[in-house]
């Protein structure tokens, strides 16, 4: 009786040794399945962040083209045209003469916005830039779980979205207002010089070319 009972003592600390072993197995799988879905996660998210950074790439490249010297030098000849015939133009314009000198203020209105807007730009471009750079630190460092990074990543990318529309429309916004402010620059000095002893107002730092 007394060896009966042994054995079955026995085989109930076997029982409860390999239940120890199996539940320790289980445990292990889980947790090398989870660490592997967060470094998943991660390297998606690094991924994502990449894709994001390229993108500002592109957007800041396109401010760049906005050349800053033309553009202030433009924005310079303008304003002190602007300012000539506000003071000397008095008398009743041709059609031909007052739709240049609209068209040629716009113009002018348009590029001083552009050089205001494209700072502003530059500016968010680059703290958006370093949002990202925290965040991967962030990420590196499991600071907060998968579901937070995600909407901070999404958070990104829609302000993203808006920055590129923003950034595509100064730069063509730059290109057809330079052109529209040259092509009427004939007729505005023509304009000028008939009532200054076909003098132009002196202009420092202009472009020959404007």
């Amino acid at each position: 009786m007394v060896l009966i009972q042994l054995i079955n003592i026995k085989n109930s600390l076997l029982k409860f040794n390999n239940l120890k072993v199996f539940q320790l197995f289980v445990g292990l799988f889980l947790f090398f399945i989870s660490a592997c879905g967060n470094y998943e996660a991660q390297l998606n998210q690094q991924k994502t962040i990449d894709s994001l950074q390229t993108t500002l790439m592109v957007n800041k490249n396109y401010l760049l083209q906005i050349d800053s010297v033309e553009l202030l030098k433009a924005i310079s000849k303008y304003e002190v045209y602007q300012q000539f015939i506000k003071s000397n133009v008095k008398d009743t314009l041709s059609k031909e003469e007052a739709y240049a000198l609209q068209s040629f203020i716009i113009a002018g209105e348009n590029l001083k916005a552009v050089s205001e807007n494209k700072k502003r730009l530059m500016a968010r471009t680059n703290l958006l830039s370093n949002q990202l750079n925290k965040l991967q630190i962030d990420i590196k460092n499991n600071i907060n779980n998968a579901a937070e990074t995600n909407n901070y990543l999404n958070a990104e990318k829609a302000a993203q979205a808006e920055l590129t529309n923003f950034c595509e429309n100064e730069q063509s916004n730059y290109f057809k207002n330079l052109q529209q402010l040259k092509t009427n620059l004939y007729l505005i000095e023509q304009l000028i010089l008939a009532r200054n002893n076909n003098l132009l107002p002196n202009i420092s730092n202009i472009n020959p070319h404007l």
